[in-house]
Order: C-alpha cells, then sequence, then structure tokens
C-alpha cells in the first residue's frame, strides 16, 4: 500500500465516480437557476445579509461531450474492455475539460461584478472565488439572506440565482451560496455508566514527539480490559438497575489504534508484499468532507514518523 505516486497516471477510481455524479447531464447547457435552499423555509429569516460580509464560492464548469466521457468511464471498469483499469493520463482527461477561453470567459464575468477568482482546478473544471455579499448578488441575480435554525446562523439566496453574461451557457452549478452546513453523522461513543459521551482528547504534543517507544508508547491495539461486571444506574429515574458482565474499553491515557505492521498483517498484505505486490506506481484517493488541510498534514506526518513509515511530501501526498 505505498504512496508514491505515478506523475503521468491518476487513479481516478473515486475521483471520476464523484465528476461522474456531479457533471451529469448534456454539455454546455444553459445553466438552471440556484433555487432558494428548502431548509430556509424551515428557518428563521434575519433579513439581508451585510453587504460587504465576505463570500467565498466555487463556480462548476460544464464538461466537453460528456456522453463520450460517461462511456470512457464506464469501460475503465468494464472487465474485457481494452481501457479495463487503464487510468486516464491527465492529457486524455484535458479533451473532456473546459478550454482555456472558456474559463477566462466565466473569470472576467466574477471579475466584472467585483469577484476575487482564488483558484482554478487543474483539470478547469472548477473556479475559487470570493467577495463581498453585494457581488455576489450582482452577479448570480440574486438575494442572500441570513437565517437562524436550532441556534445555528448561516446565509442563502432567497431567489433563484444564476450567473448573468455569456458565461451562464458554460456553468452546471456553484457552490457555497448558502453556508448551511452539512449534519453529522458522527456517533461518540457513551460511557453506560455515567451516560455521557466519552472525551477525545488529543495527546501532548511534548508527549508525542519524546515517546521513547515510538507510536507503540502511546497507543495499543489491546482497547478492552478483562471481563467483570459494572453495576449500571439511571440518575433521578425509575428505572431498575441494569449489572452488565463484560469486557470494558480501557479508559486509560493511550489511544486505541492499530499500527501499520498490524493491519498489515491482518488483512495479510505482508503475503502481497513478498510477491512483489506493494503498489508501486498507484494512487489511493480518499474523498472525504472538509477538513483541516494544515492538521491533516501535521498530523500525518507525525504518525509516519513514530510508525517508520516513510516521510510524506508533495510527490507522496
Amino acid at each position: 500500500m505505498s504512496r508514491k505516486t505515478n506523475p503521468t497516471r491518476w487513479a481516478w477510481a473515486c475521483s471520476v465516480s464523484l465528476a461522474c455524479t456531479f457533471l451529469a447531464g448534456p454539455a454546455l447547457h444553459a445553466q438552471s437557476p440556484i433555487e432558494r435552499p428548502r431548509v430556509a423555509d424551515i428557518s428563521s429569516d434575519h433579513g439581508q445579509i451585510q453587504p460587504l460580509k465576505p463570500i467565498t464560492f466555487t463556480v462548476h464548469l460544464n464538461m466537453h461531450n460528456q456522453a463520450a466521457f460517461d462511456r470512457a468511464v464506464e469501460a475503465l471498469y468494464t472487465p474485457g474492455s481494452p481501457t479495463y483499469h487503464q487510468w486516464m493520463s491527465e492529457s486524455e482527461i484535458a479533451r473532456y475539460a473546459p478550454t482555456p477561453a472558456e474559463v477566462e470567459t466565466v473569470k472576467k464575468e466574477l471579475q466584472s461584478h467585483g469577484l476575487s477568482v482564488l483558484s482554478v482546478s487543474s483539470d478547469n473544471l472548477s473556479i475559487r472565488a470570493r467577495g463581498p455579499a453585494s457581488s455576489v448578488e450582482s452577479a448570480f441575480q440574486t438575494q442572500i439572506h441570513e437565517f437562524e435554525r436550532q441556534g445555528k446562523v448561516f446565509h442563502a439566496n432567497v431567489a433563484p440565482a444564476k450567473l448573468a453574461g455569456p458565461a451562464s451557457s458554460l456553468i452546471h452549478g456553484v457552490t457555497g451560496l448558502t453556508s448551511f452546513s452539512m449534519r453529522p453523522y458522527v456517533k461518540s461513543q457513551v460511557d453506560p455508566r455515567t451516560g455521557k459521551a466519552r472525551t477525545v482528547t488529543r495527546l501532548p504534543a511534548a508527549r508525542i514527539t519524546n515517546a521513547a517507544g515510538g507510536f507503540d508508547a502511546i497507543a495499543t491495539n489491546q482497547c478492552f480490559t478483562s471481563p467483570s461486571s459494572v453495576t449500571l444506574t439511571t440518575s433521578g429515574a425509575s428505572l431498575p438497575t441494569g449489572v452488565y458482565f463484560g469486557n470494558n474499553y480501557d479508559n486509560s491515557s493511550l489511544i486505541c489504534s492499530w499500527t501499520p505492521a498490524q493491519l498489515q498483517a491482518h488483512y495479510g498484505l505482508d503475503k502481497a508484499y513478498k510477491q512483489g505486490l506493494d503498489g508501486t506506481g498507484q494512487t489511493i484517493v480518499v474523498i472525504d468532507g472538509p477538513v483541516d488541510g494544515v492538521q491533516l498534514a501535521s498530523d500525518l506526518k507525525q504518525f509516519s514518523s513514530l510508525t517508520g513509515l516513510p516521510a510524506t511530501n508533495s510527490s507522496n501526498f
């Protein structure tokens, strides 16, 4: 499971699937209006957003020959196809991507409304921009209000939004006109003795940095104690008392985790490595929700150092 990448090939197993879902539809169609999000109808409307409040958003451009791209992607996953698992190169993907001239048309339209272009994706499929709310309203011919739901304040367009001008026919859609966040589905482990979620705390940096025994000094995969009895009670309720007997989660200061070597042995990867199947030349693509990129890179660097993995750098991460 090497993290080494091949610069001439991309692993589009995940990223292409996302692109197919997100960019479905005929190429170069007129942009559909971005309707008022339904959550606004069940939220308190606090009125129009402050004109100078900055908003960051992403404009997604249409692909060329979407149908041909979809067929090419399907062939990548069809056994017996001449291109089965022959992942697309950057130049092959570029045949379906928006042209530099089309990207420039969209950029100019955004800039004409006082918006700043922050970046253009390497495949020309998206443009990230930022500017005051009044400029966003002007560019997308809409109004943006602030709403509140369950104690959380967010902004959203109250009228259908659509980019004006010649760029409109080049746009597939826009994300960021509403700041309503996705509902988290993460569930914290509950301590049955207290009924409260267990707190997960980060170990002090000094302790990690100075861990004499590497990762083994701060983590263990032996996460449960020997079987024992625990009396469970409820506070202020007339429910009966329960007695639990079994393994209890170790509430020590160690992190419950497996080491890379343990995972490799568990899945039999060590046997694959001996046969020369070590992942060289492959890229692993992980699609995840919004994360702190700086913290993620720092954590991975620290983990790699403690576990004896190769150091991370721009060529492998």
